[in-house]
């Protein structure tokens, strides 16, 4: 159960934008440690979230000049791919869904 609690607060670190690569080391020697194995998810390259970005920052522009058909294309598209949107005061969150 405790592995669990890491795996899920390591993986809430990693939505809200900070640095888990040392939580992510740790995880895996604790883990072989104890004879496990995980394994690795695939990640997209930088260039896929330099694009996702691009979009997720032109889908803000349209909002603010309230072009909803187009935020919302750009959204559902997003979604299709498996990357979820967070509208918040600060700007649009996203991340990529399970």
């Amino acid at each position: 159960a405790v592995l669990f609690e890491l795996v899920k607060e390591i993986n809430r670190g990693a939505e809200q934008g900070m640095n888990i690569t040392e939580a992510q080391r740790s995880l895996l020697k604790l883990v072989g440690v104890l004879g496990l194995t995980l394994k690795e998810k695939t990640k997209p390259t930088l260039d896929a979230e330099v694009f996702i970005r691009l979009l997720v920052s032109t889908r803000d522009d349209l909002r603010q000049t309230q072009q909803w058909q187009l935020a919302d294309k750009i959204r559902g598209g997003l979604a299709d791919l498996g990357i979820a949107l967070e509208d918040i005061p600060q700007g649009t969150i996203w991340k990529y869904k399970r």
